[in-house]
Order: C-alpha cells, then structure tokens, then sequence
C-alpha cells in the first residue's frame, strides 16, 4: 500500500515535470517562428523599399491603371479622361483601378503619390508571402520553417518586386487575390458544417481576380471543377452562382457601354478591342499585325509553350545566370531567349512535380495552373507575365520533384538517405532564396555606384521618355491633341488629351477633326525610322539617347496636308502591289 500511494504521489509530479518541458519547448518554438517571421518581414520591406523608384507608365498598361484611377479618384467615373471625347469606357476591369483609386484620393498630385500607388502592389505581395506560407503549411503538409523559405522566396522573385516597384502593374494583385481563392476554398472542403461560408468568400475573391485580370476566367473554372471533382454539387452551384452575382453587374455594365465604333475609332488602341477580336489578332491589341485564322492556333499554341518550356521557366526561377542584375526583373519584358538546356530541365522537374501532386491528390491548385496555362498558351501576348500568379505554385511542384526524387534514390536505388527529404528541400530553398537576395543587392549595388541612365537601363528608358513628355509639356500647344503609343502616360504627364497612334493615313480626316496636331514615339524599344510619311513633318524633339524617341508637329489642321502627299501624280508604292 505504502509503495502504491508513492507511485500515485510521483505521477502527478512527473507530469507536472513533463508539462513545464513542454510549455518551455513550446514558448521556444512560439519565440523562433516570432524572429522567423520577423526577420523574414524586414528582408522583405528592405528589398521593396530600396528598389522603389519613381518610372510609372512604360508598360502602357500601367499607365492606363494611373489615368482610369485618377479619373475614379476625381470624381469622373470609370472613362478613358485622355480621350477627346468623353464617356469612352475601357474594356480593362476595374478592381484594380478602383484600388489605386483609394490611394489616389489621400494624395492626388501626380507624380509625387507613386510610391503612395505603388504601396497597393508592395502590401499585396507581403500578403502573397503570408498566404503561400499559409498554403503550403495547411495544404501542402510541409514544415513550417520550409513554408517559411519558399514563401519569402516567392515575394523576392525579381521579375514580381520589379512589377510591384517600377511599375503600377496588376500582377501583384491578381496573385494575392487567386491564393486568397485558392486557401479559401481548400479550408471550405475541410469544413463540413460551414463550408457555405467558405465557398461565399471564395466566390466574392474569385469575382474580384476575374474583375482584376480576365485569365481570372481559368480560376473561376477551376474552383467549379474542383468542386464537382469533390462532390460538391450543392457548393458549386452555389460557387457559380455568386460569381455571377458578385462580376455579373459589371459584365452586363460593360456589354451595354461597351464603345462604339466611332469611339474605338477615335481612341485606338488595345484599351478599346473586344478581347474577341485581341484573341485572333497574331498580337494582341496591335491592328497593325495582322489576324490569323483558325487553322493557325496550333502554331500559337506550340510557339507560347515552346516559349514557357525553353525560357520562361529558367527566368522565373533562375534569371541571374542569364542577364545582368542591372536589368534586374526585366526579364518580364521577354526581350530574347536565355540558355534553354536549364529551363528544359527545370520545365520537366516543374511537369513532374505536377503529376505527382495529382498522383496524391488532385489539389484546385493543379486546376489553376492547369486552366492558366491553357490560356496562356493560347494567347497572342508575351507568355512571362502570365506565369508570374501561379509562381507559388511551380515553385511548389518543383520542390515537390525533388522531393520525389529524394524518395526514389532512396527506395529504388538503395541510396542510403534520411528517410525524410525535409532537410534537403529547405537547403534548396534558401539556395533559391539567396540567389534572389545576391540578384537584388547586386542591383541595388550597381545604383549606388552609377548615375542613373547608367546603372539602371529602365530608369534611363524613363528618363528618355519623359524628356519627351517634358517637352510637350512645355512646348506643345494647351489644346493640341497628342497621337502616341503610350497616350495614357501623354494625358498623366502633360495632361493633354491623346488617341493611340494606329494607323495614321487611316486616321487623317479623323485627327484633322479632333484636332491632332502632334504624334509622341514613346516606347521602351528603339522608335521605328519615320519614313517618307512622316519624315517630311517637322520634328521639334529628338531624343538623345539610344530610343531616338520623337515628337512630329503635324501642323495646324486647317492648311495641313493629306498624310501621303508626298508622292507625285503616277507614283507606285510597294503598299499599292500588295
């Protein structure tokens, strides 16, 4: 008896010994992840905030974000405020506007508020980082510390921070918005009682990436597929039905204000095209370049995959082994191809981390991917800018590979390996992770060192193209209208009005009525020779860098002549044979 009760004494004593250790391992553990995540978030603000610059508009379609948020933020609705003649709505969609919108209303002198604009790309990317950790931890089943590296890794992508710190693209926006999506909508098929709610929030996010970027078709589907794939009929009707509430308002908007042809005609430019009509041009939103026909898609399609396949997967993951860090995330720009042996390599470890991850379980991160990529595909547009959203998830089938690779020298081969590959997938990882810190800093480097137009090729293409726009600014007439390829940056930097410059013997009369009086050459690329055309204009600016941007005084419109009268009775032009 004596000896039982001093059993029973020392139980609850060695218990009490075992909690204390416990709640101490834990405390340790809690205080690690706190100066994990810690130092995970001032690695991030240091990278964003150093790379910070004040370029806006090179993109062209940053530029028409700036103008349709500055036109919500001053009160003069959703409308392209460049054009002549107002009430013209584009066909871009407005979540992201409308967000840049809000940051526009606290401060509203442009330029001075781009940092304040591009804020909205920087929070959205440390959310990006938040959601993949999240991601990879509840989904994906990895550990925290290995969630932790690739979520960072993600964030610091240079062709992700350059979109989010020199320009005001949608990208960062749309990647946040289709992984909000993406862990909703998981949670949801583990939630049995209230997966209702979870499918509501998924769909009103899900509406919101559609309204950001249109490939937010391929989320929409994928979530409908997933649920069905789950059984979940009554949640998929429900999923659709809510999208269609939530995006369906403004789809119905846009169809009935959709612009006529006398507006498009007046404006040009992919900011007024039907993506109807994009989708069969062999460039989308360039009239110029012609249209394909049907039997043709099959050599879209393999071109863009070649593309993904031979290059694009190499600079997603790797672009310092094949540019200069002073070109850093310009990558996104697709100006050539890289080394194809390593993006081959890397595109067949991405494939078969995909087949294993549906060897497990088909996850509706495989049907994002899946979706995006057939669109991508089949879209007559640069392929790089599409990959960048489902980033966090290649980057997972790639560790995944690896890890399977792990499994297969181990089991197959009778490598002797530790049984878990844990261990090696977040040593590569933090490899992957600080050859984006050494790309970044050598970027970083690179400015400290130089002036400007030297140490930052996309800060000297700025700079050449504001010369211009300065000039207009100052020189040009107040109530001349402006032609350009970038008429949205003319309207935001000189603030006169301005159509796209397509097609100017097409377009004479009608310029001659807006009352067109100069044509701006803006690009990032060197400006095309102006030919006979155009070469008979006086050109009161030429630009001294290697763009040879200019800007053509076309005259006054009253004694101007017709665009190609420079040919004398019984000329034959090579346009005319054709």
């Amino acid at each position: 008896m004596t000896k039982q009760k001093s059993r029973k004494a020392r139980q609850p004593e060695a218990r009490t010994r075992h909690d204390v250790a416990q709640g101490a391992k834990d405390a340790s553990n809690q205080k690690a992840r706190i100066a994990c995540l810690s130092a995970a978030l001032l690695i991030f603000l240091a990278i964003y905030l150093l790379r910070l610059d004040p370029v806006v508009g090179l993109f062209v379609d940053d530029a028409w974000y700036a103008l349709l948020a500055k036109s919500l933020a001053t009160g003069q609705g959703y409308q392209l405020i460049n054009s002549p003649s107002p009430g013209i709505l584009p066909v871009y969609p407005p979540v992201f506007p409308f967000l840049l919108s809000l940051a526009y209303r606290l401060f509203s002198k442009f330029p001075d508020n781009i940092w304040l604009l591009k804020s909205v790309s920087i929070a959205a990317m440390a959310g990006v980082g938040w959601l993949s950790s999240l991601h990879f931890t509840r989904d994906c089943k990895w550990p925290r510390l290995l969630s932790l590296l690739a979520a960072l890794a993600i964030m610091l992508i240079p062709g992700l921070v350059f979109l989010a710190t020199s320009s005001l693209m949608s990208e960062c926006v749309f990647t946040l918005l289709q992984l909000s999506v993406v862990v909703v909508i998981e949670a949801g098929t583990r939630e049995e009682r209230r997966g209702w709610r979870y499918v509501l929030a998924g769909a009103a996010l899900a509406a919101a990436a559609f309204l950001t970027r249109s490939i937010g078709l391929a989320l929409i589907a994928a979530c409908v597929v997933y649920l069905l794939k789950e059984s979940r009929w009554k949640s998929a009707l429900l999923f659709a039905a809510a999208v269609a509430l939530f995006a369906g308002p403004w789809m119905i908007y846009a169809r009935l204000h959709a612009p006529a042809p006398e507006q498009r005609a007046e404006q040009g430019g992919m900011i007024v095209q039907d993506y109807a009509v994009q989708f069969w041009q062999r460039r989308a939103g360039a009239s110029s370049s012609g249209v394909i026909r049907s039997r043709e898609l099959t050599d879209r399609l393999w071109s863009n995959a070649m593309k993904i396949v031979s290059n694009n997967a190499a600079m997603l993951f790797t672009p310092t082994f094949y540019r200069s860090p002073k070109i850093s995330g310009e990558e996104s720009l697709e100006k050539g191809d890289s080394e194809k042996v390593f993006s081959y390599v890397l595109s067949l470890l991405i494939v078969v981390g995909f087949a294993m991850s549906l060897r497990r379980k088909i996850m509706l991160a495989d049907l994002v991917v899946a979706f995006t990529l057939l669109i991508t595909i089949a879209w007559p547009w640069d392929t790089f800018r599409f990959l960048l959203p489902i980033a966090p998830f290649l980057l997972y089938y790639l560790i995944e590979a690896l890890r399977g690779i792990h499994e297969f020298a181990r089991r197959k081969l009778q490598v002797k390996l530790h049984h878990e590959p844990w261990r090696a997938l977040m040593i590569f990882a933090g490899c992957l992770l600080a050859l984006y810190l050494f790309d970044h800093a050598a970027y970083l480097r690179a400015r400290g060192d130089l002036s400007p137009a030297e140490y930052l090729p996309w800060r000297a293409i700025y700079d050449e193209n504001r010369a211009a726009l300065d000039w207009i600014s100052e020189k040009a007439d107040a109530d001349a209208v402006v032609a350009s390829e970038n008429p949205a940056m003319v309207y935001l930097y000189t603030g006169r009005k301005s159509v796209a410059i397509d097609d100017p013997a097409g377009n004479w009369e009608n310029w001659k009525r807006l009352n067109v009086r100069y044509m701006a050459r803006l690009s990032v690329f060197p400006a095309p020779d102006p030919g006979m055309d155009e070469g008979r204009f006086d050109m009161p600016f030429r630009s001294k860098g290697p763009l040879k941007l200019r800007v053509t005084d076309l005259g006054p419109k009253e004694n101007r002549k017709p665009w190609n009268s420079f040919r004398s009775p019984g000329t034959i032009r090579l346009d005319d044979l054709k």
